[in-house]
């Protein structure tokens, strides 16, 4: 028979929350973050409140922890294993703009730094009522039918007993259809930007703009900021899906980050519409789809050989075309030359490998075909601004965001 931490699994798998199981002292590991949870700073940032309340939980208790962007992560206690507790989580919960709006005119509150609220926008967004009744029944399974209750990790205070959902009032109702739409509204957005069509992105951006109980970029400049940081991030996720080299897609969303953080914004709206144009003339300029097929064969052998030689000898050969050739042609659709498409998707992929594994610098090099480390070092670091060991430092201290990437020499 399946067990209780199978059960769950199984269950959240279809809402792409992780399940974890902690012990006493319920420490969460570093390599639980990413294999279970999947999203590494949000877990960071609440790990002491899950901490401090697993030793607590009340047998017939489930305890919702939710942080300032309405990221959360339930927690209740295991039947099976003794002092056993689960972590269930996170996802997103409401509205993101509002809460970062919330916060960033708080002052006592902990600063949120953009790469936070990069991995809060990629939670995922479960239908709650239908989610926490649906965990709610499991526990209550678990426990032979025992009934459990919802409670919060500050205020110890009973919550909605999602069981009783269908008791929503008509207010409740509204809003909830109302935000359906706007995430409707959010899609269809992105889905234009993807493909390139600047007018749909246009009109789906001033649709999206109409779904807002408030103007959540009025107010404080603090706010409209951190509105736009959000639309950043969502229109950089758009341009990736549509094959836009990493290079391309940094370029913009820093250009983009740097005004956000240095210009006096007036209006939110009109900075968005020309975010919006912008990102979707990239997509038409720099798509992998938009690439001949000899550019997308070079592309696809130099992503698949980083580690081999990629000389223009061995590429042009590869595509059975002279290297004068190749290198105008690979140019004039990539806007870089080969060589800097070369060293840069070199380095990106290092920089994966030094925020994500503790194999030495020279072995990174070598990894993506580098074997001068001290060619290596000085390639990273007038691609990223920094040198591999402080950018591995910075990775894990979660201090990389978009101001710490300079652009290139060209």
């Amino acid at each position: 028979m399946p067990d209780e931490l199978s059960i769950l699994k199984s269950v959240m798998d279809t809402y792409l929350i992780g399940v974890g199981l902690i012990m006493p002292p319920y420490q969460i590991g570093l390599g639980d973050y990413d294999e279970i949870f999947r999203f590494s700073p949000v877990i960071e940032r609440i790990k002491s409140r899950i901490r401090t309340t697993a030793p607590v939980i009340g047998d017939d208790k489930i305890c919702i922890i939710e942080g300032e962007l309405g990221e959360s992560v339930a927690v209740m206690r295991s039947v099976e294993k003794p002092g056993g507790v689960f972590v269930i989580g996170p996802w997103r919960n409401g509205e993101a703009e509002e809460y970062i709006g919330e916060q960033a005119e708080n002052d006592s509150e902990e600063p949120v730094s953009e790469a936070f609220i990069r991995s809060c926008l990629l939670l995922p967004r479960p239908p709650v009522p239908l989610f926490r009744t649906q965990l709610a029944k499991l526990a209550s399974l678990f426990r032979e039918n025992r009934p459990v209750i919802y409670v919060n990790d500050e205020t110890d205070r009973r919550e909605l007993n999602d069981n009783t959902a269908d008791e929503r009032s008509f207010w409740q109702e509204y809003a909830e259809g109302y935000i359906e739409k706007r995430y409707t509204s959010e899609n269809e957005l992105m889905s234009a930007v993807t493909s390139g069509d600047e007018t749909e992105a246009v009109k789906a951006l001033r649709k999206l703009l109409s779904f807002s109980f408030e103007n959540r970029f009025s107010g404080s400049p603090q706010r409209r900021r951190h509105g736009l940081i959000i639309m950043n991030t969502l229109l950089r996720k758009a341009i990736e899906k549509a094959g836009v080299h990493p290079y391309h897609i940094d370029s913009v969303s820093r250009r983009f980050a740097d005004r956000i953080q240095n210009e006096s914004i007036v209006s939110g709206n009109r900075f968005m519409e020309e975010m919006t144009v912008e990102y979707t003339r990239t997509v038409n300029q720099y798509a992998f789809k938009q690439f001949s097929a000899p550019v997308k064969e070079t592309v696809h052998y130099i992503n698949m050989n980083l580690d081999r030689d990629l000389s223009l000898m061995t590429l042009s050969r590869n595509v059975h075309l002279s290297q004068s050739y190749l290198s105008t042609v690979f140019h004039r659709e990539t806007g870089m030359t080969l060589t800097e498409y070369i060293s840069h998707h070199r380095i990106f992929q290092a920089a994966n490998l030094l925020a994500k594994s503790d194999i030495s610098v020279s072995s990174v090099a070598e990894k993506v075909g580098i074997l001068d480390v001290n060619y290596f070092t000085k390639t990273f670091r007038k691609i990223t601004g920094m040198t591999p060991s402080r950018y591995r430092r910075c990775s894990q201290n979660e201090k990389i965001d978009e101001k710490q990437w300079k652009k290139g020499e060209q």
